[in-house]
């Protein structure tokens, strides 16, 4: 703007015929673009500067720090929560569970029950177990690494565990002797021998209630959940048990949920089963009484309501 200001003043100067004040303008003409030249030779020679600046940086720079960041290893799984109480076991208590075959009810318990001392069975061998159950391997181990005890070949009609120390709950889940098509479905329709086998059946169970006897301790219990719908509602596994001097105390809904990781499977059969008709039958030896007042004195398998017990001193029928 002052340029054409100037540039005005020369054409006017000119018009006039003032020839010094044209030379004026002239010269100061000459002075701006010098001066406009100048500050553009300095921005240029600026830019250049910080151009090559940049050039060496890049140079200078470690080619590791050009590298996207790795991400940082995930953090391992935090082992669950463990429980004061999981559906009728307590915290601290001693458990027996008895033909575990894939060892998963026991691994429940030893990784949600809080200070649980667990002695996990089975009736066949390991390298058997093995064949069949494909994380067989892993839940022992992990069992073992728990603190757990782990038996095999032990036999729920003697449970046979030496000097062991009693226990205050055994629990034995969808006992049933094993039969041949079972294990190889080619063979039949993989029953379960609930008709053929009742009476092998009826009289595992009562061989095992009675060995219970000589392993609770004060107070203990015995837990067997087992189908109600027939054939297996023909076992009458209540009487069974009385036949051995056990008595019922409740008969408790079986929800497998309560247990997590926990498969109710056949004998070596992988596949497991529905059972939204089973149920927990619960025993107590009443030469053994415990402390604790019984919350079910009239059980049904059919309507597991508890009922209130009206002397809480002592076990009702």
């Amino acid at each position: 703007n002052c340029l054409r200001e100037r540039e005005r003043a020369a054409a006017a100067a000119a018009a006039e015929g003032d020839r010094p004040g044209l030379k004026r303008q002239k010269g100061w003409k000459k002075e701006a673009k010098a001066a406009f030249r100048k500050k553009r030779r300095l921005a240029l020679r600026r830019a250049a500067a910080a151009e090559d600046e940049s050039d060496e940086s890049d140079e200078e720079e470690d080619p590791d720090l050009l590298k996207a960041p790795e991400a940082a290893p995930a953090a391992p799984a935090a082992p669950p929560a463990k429980e004061a109480r999981l559906g009728r076991f307590n915290a601290g208590q001693r458990v027996l569970t008895v033909g575990d075959g894939d060892l998963s009810f026991s691994r429940s318990l030893a990784e949600h029950l809080r200070g649980v001392d667990l002695v996990a069975t089975t009736y066949e061998p390991p390298e058997r177990l093995r064949a069949v159950y494909p994380n067989f391997a892993d839940t022992a181990a992990a069992l073992a690494d728990g603190g757990a005890e782990v038996r095999h070949g032990v036999d729920a009609a003697d449970l046979e565990l030496g000097e062991a120390a009693p226990f205050d709950r055994i629990v034995w889940n969808f006992p049933c002797v094993a039969v041949a098509s079972d294990a190889d479905p080619e063979e039949g329709t993989n029953r379960d021998g609930q008709l053929t086998e009742l009476a092998s059946n009826k009289a595992l169970l009562s061989a095992f209630f009675t060995a219970c006897k000589a392993r609770l301790r004060d107070g203990g219990e015995v837990h067997v959940s087992h189908k109600t719908k027939a054939p297996f509602s023909f076992w009458n596994i209540p009487e069974i048990a009385e036949g051995a001097n056990l008595r019922l105390m409740t008969t408790l809904v079986f929800d497998r949920t309560v247990f997590p990781g926990y498969m109710n499977r056949k004998a070596l059969v992988a596949e497991s089963f529905p059972a939204t008709d089973a149920v927990t039958f619960v025993f107590a030896d009443p030469q053994k009484p415990s402390s604790t007042p019984n919350p079910n004195p009239n059980p049904d398998p059919n309507n597991p309501k508890p009922k209130p017990n009206p002397n809480p001193n002592t076990i009702a029928d």
